[in-house]
């Protein structure tokens, strides 16, 4: 009679199972998509040349702790991130040096998910017209409202210069 209880109960979750591992499968076939999109942008930047790359990887050949990301005006050092937030967040940065946003904000969004205040400031930074027209950006539109949320999510990361883009968000 237990046996019979505990299969029924069984029986009750596996839609809910189900469901759940549709919804993985689906998060995994975007993640697979956008690395797909990552390695050829990566290929390409590798093909073309890309001193900015070899940099990179040379600098993280070197056992540097921490991020420069200087290029989008940000914070000059990366505030204590894991090395997996580092690598996803590095990744951003090389391809927003490359001029990809579309590709960079994947990284940082995944980052984000993770509770990165930093990755919140940086993908902010994607979505600010002012840090957008610093990084000469053609074709990639700011959004001042998602700027702002995600500034704001920085700010109560502890990530305090983030007040300051606030201020100058129109």
């Amino acid at each position: 009679m237990a046996l019979k209880r505990e299969l029924q109960a069984l029986k009750a979750r596996l839609p809910e199972v189900e469901a759940d591992l549709l919804q993985n499968r689906d998060a995994l076939e975007e993640f697979r998509e956008e690395f797909d999109a990552f390695r050829t942008r990566l290929g390409l930047a590798v093909e073309g040349g890309s001193t900015q790359l070899t940099l990179s990887v040379e600098k993280q050949r070197q056992g540097r702790e921490s991020l420069d990301v200087s290029v989008t005006g940000s914070v000059s050092q990366a505030q204590s991130l894991s090395p997996a937030e580092q690598k996803q967040i590095g990744k951003a940065e090389e391809l927003l040096r490359l001029g990809d946003v579309a590709t960079a904000r994947l990284f940082l969004g995944h980052s984000l998910r993770g509770g990165s205040p930093f990755a919140a400031y940086k993908l902010a930074e994607t979505y600010d017209p002012k840090r957008l027209s610093a990084m000469n950006v053609i074709g990639i539109r700011g959004d001042p409202q998602k700027a702002r949320e995600l500034y704001q999510q920085a700010l109560s990361g502890g990530i305090q210069q983030a007040r300051q883009r606030l201020a100058d968000l129109p």
